[in-house]
């Protein structure tokens, strides 16, 4: 199917979605949720969204999956191809039937180009970072502007840099687990807004934040 299709057909599908706004661009295989945001010039394509996530201008992402809370910054390249690097050569034309030089020498696709790439929940990427193909990034990370990362970046850590590389952890390895156990993302908005506070300040006492979402939830 046309590339050109697949947004045409991912427009009437988006139509009355109100986390798609007019001038996104977003294929018939994404799905974006109503509660997120893709803005002017957006490229989304195969990718899923999930809620209060938003995706700044001229961002292009491609095969990956965002969680929730995530903010993601304008002109950012996130799920690029690979190209075969222990081949002889570094061409799609000998290794997919379907390529970018518009020449199909081959039967059947051998290699694909596209790995899923994962990005957790509370992720906040910069401006202009580039995210390659099969990277996941984990819950609670920051990634710099202007950042390529070509490694997986664990949670809560703060990456940056050609190529990105760990500068620092947001909080101690106790707190951390904690965070990630808690899954406080899951919980439903009514429960979200009633811990407000928490997210409003620092240095908070993670323990009575679990005990006051939890409290909240039964």
């Amino acid at each position: 199917m046309n590339l050109i299709f697949k947004y045409i057909l991912g427009f009437f599908m988006n139509v009355f979605n109100p986390g798609v706004l007019f001038g996104a661009l977003v294929d018939h295989r994404s799905k974006i949720s109503r509660k997120a945001k893709v803005y002017f010039l957006a490229k989304i394509f195969n990718t899923q969204i999930d809620d209060y996530s938003y995706v700044c201008p001229g961002t292009e992402i491609s095969e990956t999956t965002v969680g929730k809370f995530c903010s993601i910054g304008p002109k950012c390249k996130i799920g690029l191809p690979s190209h075969t690097l222990n081949f002889l050569s570094t061409s799609p034309v000998f290794t997919e039937k379907c390529n970018a030089t518009g020449h199909s020498w081959i039967d059947k696709t051998i290699v694909k180009p596209n790995t899923q790439t994962f990005i957790g929940n509370d992720v906040w990427i910069g401006a202009d970072a580039i995210v390659l193909g099969g990277i996941t990034i984990g819950n609670g990370a920051v990634i710099g502007a202007g950042a390529v990362v070509t490694k997986d970046v664990p949670p809560y850590a703060i990456a940056a840099g050609v190529p990105a590389k760990i500068i620092r952890y947001r909080f101690d390895e106790e707190m951390i687990d904690k965070l990630n156990s808690s899954e406080w993302w899951n919980l439903p908005e009514k429960n979200l807004k009633s811990l407000l506070p928490y997210f409003q300040s620092e240095n908070i006492k993670i323990d009575d934040f679990i005990k006051e979402a939890i409290s909240n939830g039964e």
